[in-house]
């Protein structure tokens, strides 16, 4: 693993975030890529989508995104990201005790 980064996986949840805690000023580099999901049988496979595209956040910013997506993390090449990391198990549901909200709930927690 170079400094700083994090080879493409999926995660084992169904929603994950990352928060990063010090300033974007403090590195270079860094960022999350999500490389597209795509069939690279299909005749233009290797044009018809980018491989990969990369997110960068400012320092309390919050990036949620499906776990289940392939993800990774840039290469800091200067200084130190520091990230904190989440991941949210659970059910994903109709929270049927709050139907005029229109929230659901995710192992506890509601997302509205």
């Amino acid at each position: 693993m170079r400094a700083g980064a994090l080879e493409a996986h999926r995660d084992g949840s169904p929603i994950s975030f990352n928060v990063l805690l010090n300033s974007a000023d403090d590195f270079d580099g860094g960022g999350t890529f999500f490389e597209e999901d795509r069939d690279d049988d299909a005749p233009d496979a290797q044009t018809a989508l980018p491989p990969r595209t990369v997110r960068r956040i400012a320092r309390g910013d919050c990036l949620v995104h499906s776990g289940k997506q392939r993800h990774g993390g840039v290469p800091v090449t200067r200084g130190e990201r520091f990230l904190l990391v989440g991941f949210i198990d659970g059910d994903l549901r109709p929270d049927d005790d709050e139907p005029e909200r229109g929230g659901a709930s995710i192992g506890g927690c509601t997302a509205l």
